[in-house]
């Protein structure tokens, strides 16, 4: 009877919530995927699964899949270029002054993709079936890789709301965002078609370093951040936490930040307008202390390291096909 009135009540709460959304040029759905108690354990267990048995001594984990194109680049061994061809800010001060060769052995782990274990989290569940195609490709390849129903961030947890935004008619135009959909894309390329929030696994970027690192204490951890808005709040948590340094490789696209306007609006969420500049300095401090494995901290307005610039991604199918066919 108690799980009965339990249901009963949450009923009442989605229709609550869905009456007093307010619709500004789009529609607003709530949905939930996934509740209670067990739903709540099992990414706990998940992740325990995810880096099982010590076996990740390079891990690679990718917050934002997409439609996988960072994990393409990864194993195609793009990331090492990236980290060899940047600019001298995204390093600690000593690699202006390092040969090539001591460039490439600090690099090295970047030329073997296969010796990786790539963990790769999708929040928007629209995304997930053509990423479970290409991981089954990859791992016929001989490739460890997962790709994982889930938001990567701050929390792990079951049923974690989240809010996805439908900006195109295309089968994957979908995202995840942790601002307004407005806020992260500049010149209203693309719109929001529709707007949904729906619960389901979230998983802390800290505890997956922290279990990787009590399996493998040397364990090499590339990073890479494309979480629309929320890799604000995870660099802030690894400084906070001391885990930054635990990470080797890094490679962040900052959102909400591209033009002095969007910048403006930073701080509506808690963010300084100058957050960028301030970031970067605190991590290149912690860079530079004594034992910290961090090599590089690439970071852009525009891509990731391995995704196509986002001024070229919004002219693509993904972002403006108007019809239902795949094209």
């Amino acid at each position: 009877m108690a799980g009965c009135r339990f249901i009963v009540a949450a009923a009442c709460v989605l229709l609550l919530l869905l009456l007093l959304q307010r619709h500004m040029g789009h529609t607003t759905e709530v949905v939930v995927v996934g509740t209670g108690l067990d739903s709540a354990l099992r990414p706990d267990s998940r992740m325990r699964d995810l880096i099982a048995h010590g076996q990740c001594g390079r891990l690679f984990i990718d917050g934002g899949s997409n439609t996988g194109e960072s994990v393409a680049a990864f194993l195609a061994g793009n990331y090492f270029e990236c980290a060899m061809r940047a600019p001298y800010r995204v390093y600690r001060r000593e690699w202006k002054d390092l040969s090539v060769a001591r460039r490439r052995e600090v690099m090295a782990p970047l030329r073997e993709p296969q010796s990786w274990c790539v963990r790769s989290f999708e929040a928007a569940p629209e995304l997930l079936p053509p990423l479970r195609d290409q991981e089954r490709k990859l791992r016929a390849d001989g490739f460890d890789v997962t790709f994982v129903d889930g938001a990567l961030g701050n929390l792990t947890a079951g049923a974690a709301p989240r809010e996805i935004v439908s900006y195109s008619r295309h089968p994957q135009g979908a995202s995840a965002v942790s601002m307004a959909f407005e806020d992260i894309h500049v010149e209203g390329k693309p719109a929001a078609l529709s707007t949904r929030t729906v619960r389901g696994a979230s998983y802390d970027v800290r505890q997956l370093l922290r279990r990787t690192l009590a399996l493998n204490s040397s364990a090499v951890v590339a990073l890479r951040l494309d979480i629309e808005g929320g890799e604000w709040w995870v660099i802030e948590a690894l400084l906070a936490d001391d885990l930054l340094c635990s990470v080797n490789y890094m490679f962040v696209e900052f959102h909400g930040s591209a033009t002095e306007a969007q910048r403006f609006k930073l701080p509506k969420y808690g963010i300084a307008t100058d957050a960028f500049e301030r970031l970067k300095e605190r991590v290149h401090k912690a860079m530079e202390r004594p034992g910290c494995r961090l090599q590089i901290y690439w970071r852009s307005f525009w891509a990731s390291c391995g995704d196509r610039q986002r001024f070229e991604w919004r002219d693509l199918p993904q972002a403006v096909q108007t019809s239902g066919q795949d094209s």
